[in-house]
């Protein structure tokens, strides 16, 4: 059982709707890598600082007919550029309040 107010941190390899919805049921947080072909649509878009590497950070929902069936809430986003390889990641999460720099830090 996921402990309540815990923060699990994954990759994406582990990105499996239906069990980041249960951890989030049981009132557990998560960080997860997005896989490229996710597909979301942006609710709502934060400012952001382009100087430290982020791209966007954004309230975002699954439009995928299995992944919203699977995890039907809303989910933060954050899409940052690595400074040191320039490689872009997309992160996901159900921890609203953490700045988009410090979900990007995690993985």
């Amino acid at each position: 059982m996921p402990e309540p107010g815990a923060i699990y941190i994954m990759n994406k390899g582990y990105l499996d709707f239906e069990r980041l919805f249960m951890l989030h049921q049981c009132s557990a947080f998560f960080v997860t890598r997005a896989k490229i072909n996710t597909a979301l649509k942006r609710l709502y878009s934060k400012p952001v600082d382009k100087s430290a590497g982020v791209r966007c950070d954004q309230i975002a929902a699954l439009t995928g007919f299995y992944a919203k069936k699977d995890y039907p809430e809303k989910l933060h986003r954050v899409k940052f550029v690595d400074p040191e390889n320039g490689k872009r990641l997309m992160f996901l999460t159900n921890r609203f309040s953490f700045p988009a720099e410090t979900i990007a830090t995690l993985l």
